[in-house]
């Protein structure tokens, strides 16, 4: 199975100096995300740091993930084989 994957990291990245998203790249990611593109938040913060940009971007009703310093975690897709190392929001 081939998987297309945007991973993106936050600080610097996906958001403004303000610590804010664009409505220009909300609305980007939103569409690839209703495409069938998988979208990852990578992030050295924790998984609560990175919940807000997560529930901006839609991430659990597209089933997409977030890479953290502390884990790999997931919003919905549990067909990996790293399974246990998952964490539903």
């Amino acid at each position: 199975m081939d998987y297309q994957m945007l991973v993106l990291d936050i600080d610097g990245t996906l958001t403004t100096s303000k610590k804010e998203i664009s409505p220009a790249t909300k609305e980007a990611l939103l569409a690839i995300q209703e495409e069938g593109y998988y979208v990852v938040l990578a992030s050295g913060r924790p998984t609560g740091g990175m919940i807000r940009y997560a529930k901006e971007l839609q991430l659990k009703k597209y089933g997409n993930y977030l890479l953290t310093v502390q884990e790999l975690s997931t919003v919905k897709h549990k067909k990996l084989s790293m399974k246990k190392h998952f964490l539903k929001m």
